[in-house]
C-alpha cells in the first residue's frame, strides 16, 4: 500500500523526478516532502527520513460565521470540499492538489448555494 502511495505521489510531482525517497546520487536534489500541519510531527517525520526539504500547509482558519465562506486554501481538495458543502456552497475546481486559489476569498458574505472556485496546485 505504501507503495503505491509513494509511485502516485512521483506520479504527481510531489518527489520530483525520483521515484524513491531518498536524493539521486550526484544530482544534488533531495526529495520534497509535503507535511501536515502539525509541526512536532514534521520536525520528527525529517530527523527520521533524513529529509531536507519540506513544504507545509497551514492550518486553515476555523469558525467563520454563517454566511461567510470559510478558508480552505493549502488544504486538500477532499478537505476543502467537505468544509464548503457543510458551509452550504457549491464547490466548482481546477487541478489536482491542494488548494492554492479560492473565489470568493475567505471570510466573504455569501448566501448558501453560492459557488465557490478553488484552483488546485501540487
Amino acid at each position: 500500500m505504501l507503495k503505491n502511495v509513494a509511485l502516485k505521489m512521483y506520479a504527481r510531482g510531489m518527489l520530483d523526478e525520483n521515484p524513491e525517497f531518498r536524493p539521486t546520487p550526484g544530482s544534488g536534489n533531495t526529495p520534497l516532502l509535503h507535511t501536515s500541519f502539525d509541526a512536532e510531527r514534521n520536525r520528527t517525520l525529517h530527523r527520521t527520513l533524513g529529509v531536507e526539504r519540506a513544504r507545509t500547509f497551514g492550518a486553515p482558519a476555523t469558525g467563520y460565521p454563517s454566511g461567510q465562506v470559510p478558508d480552505v486554501k493549502g488544504v486538500s481538495f477532499r478537505e476543502a470540499l467537505a468544509r464548503l458543502e457543510e458551509a452550504g456552497y457549491a464547490v466548482v475546481f481546477s487541478g489536482t492538489g491542494y488548494v492554492d486559489e479560492q473565489s470568493p476569498a475567505a471570510g466573504t458574505t455569501a448566501s448558501p448555494g453560492t459557488r465557490v472556485h478553488l484552483t488546485l496546485r501540487h
